[in-house]
């Protein structure tokens, strides 16, 4: 597997990836949409898992189920392989 370039984000460290390899992740975690957004075209869908309200930008992967921030630790926990 060839060397993927990576970003450190609140001292956590993240891999770049294509599209076409976001589109098959396990999830788009999501800021709830009464959260204050820099963007005047963000996304408006609901959790997958409680329902709140919540928002991602529109280059977000579309296929994905998307998880607020909220309930985004118990989801990962219950899908880690």
């Amino acid at each position: 597997m060839p060397d993927r370039q990576k970003i450190a984000l609140a001292g956590k460290e993240f891999e770049i990836v294509s599209e076409e390899e976001a589109e098959k992740s396990e999830g788009v975690i999501c800021m709830p949409w009464s959260t204050e957004s820099y963007f005047d075209d963000d996304v408006k869908t609901v959790c997958f898992s409680c329902g709140q309200a919540i928002r991602h930008r529109p280059t977000a992967p579309k296929r994905p189920p998307k998880i607020c921030i909220a309930c985004a630790p118990d989801w990962v926990s219950a899908t880690r392989h």
